[in-house]
C-alpha cells in the first residue's frame, strides 16, 4: 500500500473517500477494508497533505486519526467546520474514552470509532 507522505503525486479529484493516519499498518488495514466497498481511497500521513490537494466536493469523506503529528484529528475538525467545507470527518482512536467520542460528535465529527479494526470475521466470509 501507498501512504502518501503529504499527498505528493495524486489528484484529489479523483478521490471519493480519505484516509488520514500516520500509523501505516492502521492506514493499510483501513484502505483494505473499505476499498471493497468504494472504488478509491486516498491515504494521507497527515491533515496537512490532504488539505494541500483538496478539491470540494469529490472529497466528501474523511477518516481521521485524532493523533496526527502537525495538525490533529480535532484541529482538522475544527478546520473543515469552520470553513464550511463539505467534508463528513470519522474520528478514529485508540481512546475509548466516551467523554473524547461525545465530545467529537458534539464538535461535528459524523462519527467516532476506536481502532484498530478487527476485520477477522469479514475475511472469513
Amino acid at each position: 500500500m501507498d501512504v502518501l507522505k503529504n499527498g505528493k503525486g495524486i489528484c484529489m479529484s479523483d478521490f471519493d473517500l480519505v484516509i488520514i493516519e500516520d500509523n501505516e499498518a492502521h492506514a493499510f488495514l483501513l484502505k483494505k477494508t473499505l476499498a471493497q466497498v468504494y472504488p478509491s481511497v486516498a491515504v494521507f500521513d497527515t491533515a496537512f497533505g490532504f488539505f494541500e490537494q483538496y478539491q470540494p466536493p469529490r472529497a466528501t469523506v474523511v477518516i481521521s486519526d485524532y493523533l496526527l503529528p502537525g495538525m490533529s484529528g480535532r484541529d482538522l475538525l475544527k478546520k473543515v467546520k469552520s470553513g464550511g467545507l463539505p467534508v463528513e470527518i470519522l474520528i478514529a482512536s485508540s481512546d475509548e474514552n466516551l467523554k473524547s467520542a461525545v465530545d467529537f460528535m458534539r464538535e461535528g465529527a459524523h462519527f467516532y470509532f476506536v481502532k484498530p479494526i478487527d476485520t477477522r470475521s469479514e475475511e472469513r466470509r
